[in-house]
């Protein structure tokens, strides 16, 4: 292989190679290359978001601001929207959805998911479910009856998992002030700046009966803690010790005349 590319560094066809390669390190790394990681978008909870997954969530996304702006969407649009971090967070959200429907046993049966379906306005006809219908629109948005079906299975979950999670939060109407305050809130600030060096010190004369004045009008602002100015002599028994030699007589003594 190095010898077929040494022979050919000039050809238009190992420059391409050489050029994927590049790609691939700069955007997923030597290790992501030799590891296999390029299978995955990213890992929740050890469970792998492949690409095929992130790409669904990312179509819905781009297909729902496309209907939006009415097909008059622009790649600046797609930019400031941030498609791309929406559909990965909107993925690693799934999956955890899905994690904790299956931690708690939350399913969806067959019954129920073709009972939703058949009540979706879209595929009625006369208020009945029209089944033709049903498999003409699919197609038509680019979608199979399968993918259409799992999708809303995992939708329902998702409700049902979110209605667990958030029946059992009660927030206070002063709690929602609170936020609503907290998120609009808005500061008009107006300033006047003073630059030192646009004022030089030549061009101020104050007066020392201007000073005292100022000084007698604002003396609180130049006031301060109590002090005491302490002097003591310090004496303590160690220093005095081997220099003192006291008679047993005199202990005996001592203790005789302060027993009371």
């Amino acid at each position: 292989m190095l010898e077929f590319i040494r022979n050919r560094a000039s050809s238009w066809i190992v420059k391409f190679i050489l050029g994927l390669i590049i790609v691939v390190f700069v955007f997923f790394g030597w290790g992501a290359y030799k590891s296999g990681k390029l299978n995955q978008v990213a890992k929740v909870n050890g469970q792998a978001i492949t690409p095929q997954e992130y790409k669904s969530v990312y179509n819905q996304l781009l297909t729902n601001l496309k209907a939006r702006f009415q097909g008059k969407l622009s790649n600046k649009l797609i930019e400031m929207f941030q498609l791309d971090k929406q559909a990965l967070n909107q993925a690693i959200e799934q999956v955890l959805i899905d994690q904790k429907a299956q931690e708690l046993g939350i399913t969806v049966s067959d019954e129920e998911l073709a009972d939703y379906i058949s009540n979706l306005e879209y595929f009625l006809t006369d208020k009945k479910f029209d089944v033709e219908k049903y498999k003409r629109l699919l197609p038509l948005n680019g979608v199979t009856p399968e993918g259409f079906e799992n999708q809303i299975k995992k939708s329902m979950i998702s409700q049902r998992v979110t209605s667990i999670i958030t029946d059992a939060v009660k927030v206070t109407d002063k709690e929602v002030l609170e936020w609503y305050n907290f998120n609009n809130k808005k500061i008009d600030i107006k300033y006047a700046a003073f630059l030192p060096e646009e004022y030089p010190k030549e061009s101020f004369q104050i007066k020392d009966d201007e000073i005292k004045t100022y000084y007698a009008e604002n003396k609180e602002n130049y006031t301060s803690e109590e002090m005491v100015n302490v002097a003591y002599l310090r004496f303590t028994a160690e220093d005095f010790k081997e220099n003192t030699d006291i008679h047993e007589g005199e202990i005996k003594a001592y203790y005789d005349e302060h027993l009371n």
